[in-house]
């Protein structure tokens, strides 16, 4: 994990990458895993237009956890994140990850008018037909520890997607 992650920093092209990250509940309240006061940090994925990095959070060891938290906190790298000052950031926080300089989409896609072309052609989430790991074969929510793979595929998917609507948006707003 930890040369996945140094790879992924030493080969960035730009000023800026995405960030999500996916959480589980606690304990026996699923409920939680949605609250971002008691949600468990799962994973954490980076992102750019073309390729992503996607980590366990409870598999990786300190010098990893050491890396993702200086990169959250680099002043020279803006972290964009979709729903990230709501959820992200919050759940961030409460595992000593500060991030600084950050954008987020949603706020992005608001200072665009909800009438442009734009309006609804780039929710930056992944809810949708790319990957299916939320649902198994019945389309039943599966729960996101059954498969570990699939979810840090899904949330490295994430990411790039993000970071190819974060480029369209600033192209059409002008940042």
């Amino acid at each position: 994990m930890r040369a996945d992650i140094e790879r992924f920093v030493s080969q960035l092209p730009a000023s800026y990458f995405t960030v999500d990250i996916e959480t589980t509940a606690p304990g026996d309240n699923p409920e939680w895993g949605l609250d971002a006061t008691k949600a468990t940090l799962k994973t954490i994925s980076f992102g750019t237009p073309s390729r992503a990095v996607a980590l366990h959070w409870g598999d990786s060891d300190v010098g990893t956890r050491r890396i993702v938290a200086d990169l959250l906190a680099d002043q020279f790298y803006t972290k964009v994140f979709h729903n990230g000052p709501w959820f992200d950031l919050r759940v961030n926080e409460r595992y000593g990850l500060q991030c600084n300089n950050w954008e987020d989409t949603r706020d992005l896609r608001r200072a665009i008018s909800s009438t442009s072309r734009l309006s609804l052609g780039y929710l930056g989430s992944l809810y949708c037909d790319i990957h299916a790991w939320k649902l198994d074969d019945n389309n039943d929510k599966r729960s996101a520890s059954e498969n570990l793979d699939e979810l840090l595929l899904y949330n490295g998917y994430d990411t790039i997607v993000t970071a190819r609507i974060y480029e369209a948006m600033r192209g059409t707003v002008g940042l």
